[in-house]
């Protein structure tokens, strides 16, 4: 970090001598100072000129991009907060929940139907990748973002997660989510996905999906309603986790 401040200080000192030379350089060409020749195209203090303009217009380019990088990170990371508190919430709210088998996540839709899955929280703090390419048409997630008519779905997954490859490949495309069987195999530890689409403040673009899994095995409480019941009414109703859908549509949607 140490080298890295060293250099950022030394483009600022060159940008600066670069920018004093660049506005220096019109007077001094007006006054044939040195003379008129040394402004002449290809003569040193011309090309000079050249090199400084480009430098500052490349540096300033830089410290802008660098700029929209360090908001970029702070939004990603104000949102992972986000998912962590919701994850805390349904925990609390849903006495039946395992926290360690619950994950939270944000997947912003991107261009050409892929996700950006960078937003999430769930203990252990680490996992694995499925290996599954999810984008827009395949799982939960995926196939509500393609063809889903309603602003939410939810799936139960462990009937089929029992099924084999021809009892699976018979299934509706619905009911297969845009999954091969191969593919489901590699996410056959979800028990439940539920997922909402969250859309940019005050318009009507889609930001991306909300997205809690659960790798459990599904049980009943007193009431009959099982986990993702329990998570269905928590997303839907309660006040507190409406909040915080809509600051991360807003932090997300800036």
């Amino acid at each position: 970090m140490r080298v890295l401040r060293r250099i950022d200080g030394l483009l600022y000192v060159v940008a600066l001598i670069a920018g004093v030379y660049v506005a220096a350089a019109g007077p001094l060409k007006s006054e044939d100072w040195p003379s008129g020749r040394a402004w002449q195209p290809g003569a040193p203090l011309f090309i000079t000129l050249i090199v400084a303009g480009v430098y500052i217009a490349l540096f300033t380019f830089y410290k802008q991009a660098e700029s929209r990088a360090a908001r970029g990170d702070a939004r990603r990371a104000d949102a992972t907060l986000l998912c962590q508190q919701m994850a805390w919430h349904l925990a609390t709210q849903c006495p039946g929940i395992a926290l360690s088998k619950l994950a939270v996540s944000f997947w912003v839709c991107k261009r050409k139907g892929r996700f950006d899955r960078t937003i999430r929280f769930y203990l252990p703090g680490s996992r694995g990748s499925s290996g599954v390419p999810w984008e827009k048409g395949k799982g939960v997630a995926g196939w509500l973002w393609e063809h889903g008519q309603q602003r939410a779905m939810s799936e139960k997954l462990q009937t089929r997660n029992a099924m084999s490859k021809r009892a699976f490949d018979q299934e509706p495309p619905a009911r297969r989510l845009g999954l091969s069987y191969a593919e489901w195999q590699l996410v056959i530890n979800y028990t439940a996905v539920y997922a909402m689409k969250e859309f940019r403040p005050d318009s009507a673009n889609l930001l991306g999906i909300l997205v809690i899994d659960y790798a459990e095995a599904l049980t009943q409480d007193a009431s009959g309603d099982d986990q993702l019941v329990c998570v269905k009414k928590i997303v839907q109703d309660d006040g507190v986790f409406s909040q915080y859908r809509g600051a991360i549509a807003k932090t997300l949607g800036e």
